[in-house]
């Protein structure tokens, strides 16, 4: 049989081996040459690439798991370890903060304590408005899980009471993505300032992806903010 030309851009490799073959794209061929493609470098199916951490690489990785878990959230997976998402995320919008504050901040150093970053950004920024509610003090509190922290990374028992979890960490994100970029770069930025490149685009074999993130996340995140809550909402400003 002969082999694809790999002269070609992949979706002109699979219609010359669909060619080859009569047209039937044999998957099992398709799963050997990948492999015997994979086999000739020497990171088989992880792409390392150095790079310094910066507070604007700590904000983007913060920015793609909150895309992660809004969408997980909107197609009703919240078991697993979906429900580490938020914490982690928390823990690199803050260490994102910290750093842009501060060059000699070093994140690998800081630990992975939310209630310890979190108060170490209240000294760095005490007249933020994101320390003037109770409610996020509160959640920051619980979603640090101190001892119970296995537990949430592993969702050993551990349930979200949604829609009130997902509102409140959609609410303290938001606070935190605007803190960090500063009210106009976060109007400017894109919806929500997120990052454009957190949802996701082509790559390689999934050239066309199959939904459209953007705009499912961004319509999520409007019905989030803007849901009813009484006294605690005041997501219009965001």
């Amino acid at each position: 049989m002969a082999a694809p030309r790999t002269d070609l851009p992949v979706r002109g490799r699979l219609r010359a081996l669909d060619n080859v073959q009569g047209g039937v794209c044999s998957v099992r061929y398709l799963a050997d040459w990948a492999y015997r493609a994979a086999m000739t470098n020497s990171n088989r199916y992880l792409q390392k690439r150095p790079m310094p951490t910066t507070w604007e690489q700590l904000l983007l990785v913060a920015d793609s798991d909150f895309v992660s878990f809004i969408l997980l959230r909107l197609g009703g997976v919240l078991g697993s370890t979906a429900i580490w998402l938020p914490a982690h995320s928390v823990e690199k919008y803050l260490k994102a903060w910290l750093l842009k504050n501060d060059p000699e901040f070093v994140p690998k150093n800081a630990g992975h304590n939310l209630k310890m970053l979190w108060d170490q950004a209240r000294i760095e920024f005490p007249n933020d408005e994101l320390f003037k509610e109770a409610l996020f003090d509160a959640f920051i509190q619980e979603l640090n899980m101190g001892n119970n922290a296995i537990e949430l990374r592993y969702s050993y028992g551990i349930d979200s009471k949604d829609p009130i979890f997902t509102r409140m960490y959609t609410r303290v994100a938001c606070r935190l993505r605007e803190s960090i970029l500063g009210r106009s770069e976060y109007l400017t930025r894109g919806p929500f300032g997120i990052a454009e490149g957190a949802f996701g685009g082509s790559t390689h074999f999934l050239e066309n992806p199959e939904i459209e993130t953007r705009r499912i996340v961004c319509a999520g995140v409007d019905r989030l903010l803007s849901w009813p809550g009484g006294a605690e909402d005041d997501f219009a400003r965001l």
